[in-house]
């Protein structure tokens, strides 16, 4: 029997699902959001689309995207017996990427968010190339069952140890100082808020749940409450910190400000602002703790109005934090690596029907440890947003828009975090069925094949925990440790140690 052939077998078993998911994978990130205009590229100027192709760059970050995106389409293709039987198979495998790639640049002149360029068809060749080396690579160090567990198994202690740097793109370490506060909307027309603002408070000290509910119980803040920041705009001087220790707030187009004893009044295009100056403060405290109480107390002036409401950003819709009411409906924007930065491309916190009734709400938030939750006027909403390895690794992989369509589905999290789920702990299957030696009784390879995944459930648990996150549900560990023994089982009658049931 070849050294290789173990693993020439079961990475020809896996190659067209492999090859078939990659692709989806390419489409999706080349092409969505699949709003073709066909008439562009019969009337596009062909030599300005030349131009463009051949002298646009890229930046660092589409690079490595691009190349990362095909190396398991030509890992794909490199696993196929079918492929490996053609003479000059690795050259034919690489001409494939190419081909692929040039097709989706051309389609892309169709696309008016997209502009093709020879600089990702050279990109996606190397990932695909790359994707034939590392078949070659494995090929040769898998020479036998125990060399190929060993493999296995350092590739799955490499995936586990991106839990570390995952998790952490939940820290608010991007955010930034040179920022403005602005109460109302600074835009005269476009997504201008009218309403009512009583009261504005900022914390570094994360509120428990049922502290939130308290807090949101009564229109004004908990004076007894350690914030670092307290605006009551009822009070007699409206627009001072009643802390005492922060800046206080200008008037930003207002010809003067309309207060009383529910707060100050808000027409289209006012707003009250503190300059970067006068926010830093404020926020450094947070950025620092990487937590968040905030408690706002408003009344809406219409309830089919799109605006912004409360927000820490600039002019270029760059933001650390905002709140925008879309009709009925409450949006929560935190910037973290993982959730973005622009306000057209972050994944948001959708609170569904809060302003479906006239009247005063008092909302507040709290983030602490990548979970950012609301409580309306003390009762704590269902909604909230879990920024796990799992939401992280998929909202950097996959293209802004993608995550922006999928933010409207209450599934998308469980979805992200069953694919997660999945491409760590198939590993570990194919591993702990690699190591179990065919002498042993079967008995004894069933409890190694246990042993391995509750000790790989665990270790994803205590990663992501010390990290900064939070322990996994018993959920996901019982859906881990499945697909972990599933793999083991299937892998076993693959290599021919167990026989088929």
């Amino acid at each position: 029997m070849p050294r290789d052939t173990l693993f020439v077998r079961l990475a020809n078993y896996w190659a067209v699902p492999l090859v078939v998911a990659s692709l989806l994978v390419v489409l999706l990130g080349t092409l969505y959001p699949f709003t073709m205009q066909w008439e562009l590229i019969s009337n596009a100027d062909k030599s300005e689309v030349l131009r463009t192709f051949l002298f646009r760059r890229s930046g660092g970050g589409d690079i490595v995207d691009n190349v990362l995106l095909f190396i398991p389409l030509g890992f794909g293709l490199a696993s196929a017996k079918l492929v490996r039987r053609i003479p000059a198979w690795p050259l034919l495998v690489m001409l494939a990427c190419t081909g692929l790639s040039t097709s989706v640049e051309f389609l892309q002149i169709a696309l008016p968010s997209r502009a093709p360029t020879a600089m990702d068809v050279l990109t996606n060749t190397l990932g695909g190339g790359l994707g034939v080396f590392a078949f070659l690579v494995a090929q040769l160090l898998c020479f036998q069952r125990l060399s190929f567990a060993f493999v296995v198994s350092v590739a799955t202690v490499g995936l586990f140890a991106l839990t570390i740097p995952l998790q952490r793109t939940a820290r608010l370490t991007n955010w930034e100082y040179p920022f403005t506060l602005n109460l109302g909307s600074q835009e005269q027309k476009w997504r201008a808020w009218t309403g009512t603002i009583r009261t504005l408070a900022f914390s570094p000290v994360a509120a428990s749940p049922e502290e939130l509910q308290v807090l949101t119980s009564q229109p004004t803040a908990d004076p007894s409450y350690p914030w670092n920041a307290h605006y009551d705009l009822a009070a007699s001087n409206p627009l001072e910190d009643q802390t005492g220790t922060q800046a206080s707030f200008s008037p930003l187009r207002m010809a003067a400000i309309n207060a009383g004893p529910e707060g100050v009044q808000f027409g289209v295009g006012q707003a009250l602002t503190i300059n970067s100056d006068g926010l830093a403060p404020i926020i450094s405290p947070i950025q620092v703790a990487d937590q968040i109480t905030m408690v706002i107390a408003l009344t809406p002036g219409k309830r089919d109005q799109y605006g912004q409401i409360m927000r820490i950003g600039d002019a270029e819709n760059y933001l650390n934090l905002m709140l925008t009411q879309r009709g009925g409906d409450l949006i929560v924007q935190l910037r973290t690596p993982a959730t973005g930065e622009h306000t057209d491309r972050m994944i948001s916190l959708v609170l569904d029907h809060v302003f479906d009734q006239p009247g005063a709400q008092v909302i507040g938030l709290r983030y602490q440890r990548g979970v950012l939750q609301a409580a309306i006027n003390g009762t704590l909403r269902p909604e909230r947003l879990d920024i796990t390895p799992a939401m992280a690794f998929f909202s950097l992989m996959l293209p802004f828009k993608a995550n922006n369509v999928l933010t409207r589905y209450d599934w998308f999290p469980t979805l992200y975090a069953l694919l997660y789920a999945t491409m760590l702990f198939v590993p570990v299957g194919l591993a702990s069925a690699l190591w179990a030696s065919p002498r042993w009784h079967l008995s004894l390879r069933r409890l190694l094949e246990l042993s391995l995944a509750l000790l790989a459930v665990g270790a994803y648990a205590w990663l992501t925990n010390y990290a900064g996150g939070h322990w996994s549900s018993p959920e996901l560990a019982l859906f881990q440790v499945g697909v972990a023994l599933t793999t083991a089982g299937i892998s076993g009658v693959m290599i021919g140690r167990d026989p088929p049931a």
